[in-house]
């Protein structure tokens, strides 16, 4: 059973991102690259605004967080305009890669860096992972 809800969860995401579209850049300075972000993207981002850059107990039952070397991330799926180059700027912002189908890789996000990710001009849509049920 929970191979099947996998399978049916990165079809959605799959078929949900072949919709996105990147758009030109205005020319304007932003703050985030705020039209690449998903809902729950963008919720994060401004609860960890509000927060201080803090991860709080409320946000460790919403988001699914992974400690690795001291370090805490958060899960995310992106879809990126331009493979060849996205690895390098990616990486950049300390985010490890975890695997890639195409555009479409999976990553692990620095807490304290999230805000810096949405800026790669390489990413065309970026989603974090919530916790599920399953998951909890």
């Amino acid at each position: 059973m929970p191979r099947v809800l996998l399978i049916l969860w990165m079809f959605v995401v799959t078929w949900s991102m072949s919709g996105c579209q990147s758009s030109e850049k205005s020319g304007k300075t932003e703050t985030s690259n705020q039209e690449v972000l998903s809902a729950a993207a963008k919720l994060f981002l401004n609860t960890l605004s509000k927060n201080e850059g803090l991860v709080t107990d409320e946000m460790k039952k919403k988001y699914a967080f992974t400690d690795r070397d001291g370090k805490t991330y958060v899960r995310g799926t992106a879809k990126v305009s331009n493979p060849d180059s996205a690895e390098n700027t990616i990486s950049k912002t300390g985010t490890l890669i975890e695997s890639k189908s195409g555009n479409i890789w999976t990553l692990l996000i620095p807490v304290d860096s999230f805000g810096e990710l949405t800026q790669v001009s390489d990413l065309s849509y970026l989603d974090i992972d919530t916790q599920s049920e399953i998951t909890r």
